[in-house]
């Protein structure tokens, strides 16, 4: 009986201690299991941390070098500018704080990606007026636009140009090569403020295509005529932009 009791004891033991080695096995393969899935969450998450950190590094660094380029293509555009407007200043006799240049670049227009304006992205003048025309520069609109359009250096005396018309009326029939695409309130915008413009495309190395224009610009108070008049002095200001355009076009083309 007592040996029965202990076989079967025993035997219950045996069943009982199968049971808990079952489920210490069990408990140990889960718990390994969910150590091994702990570690690969922790693997995981410090490998999505690294990718993170580093991608955030990445994206940190790429957009530091982009801003020292273009604060070198803002400075390079600027100082090209300046030279530029000395020079013309020292070959013409005229006034400094009378003209100015400025640097347009080719760009898509915003809400309308169909369409391309120029931009003005620099701009240099001794005085602090006039204002900005606020005239938006699209391919054939005014001397700029036509300049852009045709791929062509391109000089008006605007004050020639527009003194005649004196009521929006007068412009509704002037001739259409002669409005280029200008509003009433454009024209009357522009020969508030300047009295001649030169425009003069610049042009990329590699595609040859106008990706821009520079222009060189008389107040509304200083004579434009000299310029009109005298083919020499035309011809050294314009070759002074045209080696200024290249100079640009190579920065711009270097940046991008």
């Amino acid at each position: 009986m007592t040996g029965r009791r202990v076989g079967r004891s025993h035997g219950a033991d045996l069943r009982t201690s199968r049971r808990i080695l079952a489920a210490a096995v069990s408990s140990a393969a889960v718990a390994a299991l969910l150590r091994e899935r702990s570690s690969r969450r922790r693997a995981v998450a410090a490998g999505a941390l690294l990718f993170w950190s580093t991608g955030t590094h990445l994206r940190l660094a790429v957009r530091d070098i982009r801003a020292e380029r273009y604060a070198r293509l803002n400075s390079g555009i600027r100082s090209a500018l300046v030279a530029l407007l000395r020079s013309i200043v020292e070959v013409s006799g005229f006034d400094v704080f009378d003209v100015g240049v400025s640097l347009f670049i080719a760009e898509r227009h915003p809400g309308r990606p169909w369409s391309r304006r120029l931009r003005r992205i620099e701009h240099v003048r001794s005085a602090s007026l006039p204002p900005r025309s606020g005239v938006t520069w699209s391919k054939g609109k005014g001397i700029i636009g036509r300049a852009w359009a045709d791929n062509a250096v391109l000089f008006a005396d605007l004050s020639a140009m527009y003194n005649d018309f004196k009521t929006e009326a007068d412009w509704a029939v002037a001739p259409k090569e002669l409005r280029m695409g200008l509003k009433w309130h454009e024209v009357e915008r522009l020969r508030e403020r300047y009295s001649g413009v030169i425009a003069v495309p610049v042009v990329s190395p590699t595609s040859a295509h106008t990706i821009g224009i520079m222009t060189f610009d008389t107040l509304a108070q200083c004579h434009f005529g000299p310029l009109m008049d005298d083919n020499r002095l035309a011809g050294v200001v314009v070759d002074l932009m045209s080696e200024a355009a290249a100079l640009v076009a190579d920065l711009l083309e270097d940046t991008h």
